[in-house]
């Protein structure tokens, strides 16, 4: 029953969509709303339509879970810039009021040190215009797979 419910409003969503394309005006939502909805797609397993309200979402206001959503999309398809940005944004919020520690921000990283090797994480971050304390947040997680020699971290 929750899949046919799941359906109506996902094809009711995307109909609307059309509607407000199609007539040139703008298909507003919340960012409850679009949260929602990415989840709703993600769920049916329209990535492309998640990533949108996703990335909707994000325009009218931060979600740690729907950043979390835009940087899987990221990682599939090999942005590691945009994964990086992604990643030092979650860190932040992560810090900001949880904790200085999550672990699937760390698979994260060991992930992009793995293809892009720990310097040339380290270097990117720091060019960032970021403030000092947000590197060195960033750096952490860096530090800690050097630590437990991930791949790519020697050098």
């Amino acid at each position: 029953m929750v899949l046919y419910e799941d359906l109506r409003i996902y094809t009711i969503w995307r109909t609307d969509m059309a509607r407000a394309q199609s007539e040139s005006s703008d298909y507003r939502k919340s960012a409850e709303e679009w949260e929602i909805l990415g989840e709703l797609a993600e769920r049916l397993h329209h990535f492309p339509e998640a990533v949108e309200a996703y990335q909707a979402c994000l325009r009218v206001r931060f979600s740690p879970k729907a950043m979390k959503g835009v940087l899987r999309m990221y990682e599939e398809k090999g942005k590691n810039s945009e994964v990086l940005q992604a990643m030092i944004r979650l860190i932040a919020w992560q810090y900001r009021w949880y904790s200085e520690f999550s672990p699937s921000l760390l698979r994260t990283v060991r992930k992009l040190i793995e293809s892009e090797g720990a310097v040339k994480v380290r270097s990117i971050v720091q060019a960032t215009s970021l403030p000092q304390p947000v590197l060195d947040l960033t750096h952490r997680y860096v530090e800690l797979c050097v630590a437990f020699r991930s791949n790519g971290s020697e050098g």
